[in-house]
């Protein structure tokens, strides 16, 4: 595994490499949700970078320039850092781990009794097929 650098220009490592202290520190469901996902699926610092670099690969392939792409990719990084995450970040960190699609299932309680369950599968869109994770 990388070693850890203060400060290092990538903090999702630092996130991957806390491991269950990053998943609790946040109080953010998805951000929680996130990092449970990537501990849960054994994401190492070597894994997220090639995740990382396949999915620049795939941005590549638009019409964006260099700078553009290397400013995405920063900032995405930072915006999966963060101790809260939106739907739209959380779904790109999805799409960057491979991820295919979500099923979803909300339980509704009043009164200890279980009003309704909602149960939704949510598609990852992407724009091309990503190569399989060799680690």
């Amino acid at each position: 595994m990388a070693e850890k650098e203060v400060g290092s220009k990538n903090p999702m490592i630092d996130v991957i490499e806390s491991g269950l202290q990053g998943i609790h520190s946040t109080t953010n469901v998805l951000a929680f949700i996130f990092r449970k996902v990537i501990w849960d699926i054994n994401i190492d610092a070597p894994t997220w970078y090639k995740l990382l670099n396949d999915w620049q690969i795939m941005l590549s392939k638009s019409e964006m320039t260099q700078k553009q792409l290397a400013s995405d990719r920063g900032n995405t990084i930072r915006r999966l850092a963060k101790d809260k995450l939106q739907w739209s970040g959380f779904m790109l960190g999805l799409h960057i781990l491979q991820i295919e699609k979500v099923d979803i299932e909300m339980v509704f309680h009043r009164n200890d009794t279980i009003l309704t369950t909602v149960k939704v599968t949510v598609p990852i869109v992407r724009k091309s097929k990503p190569k399989p994770i060799n680690k």
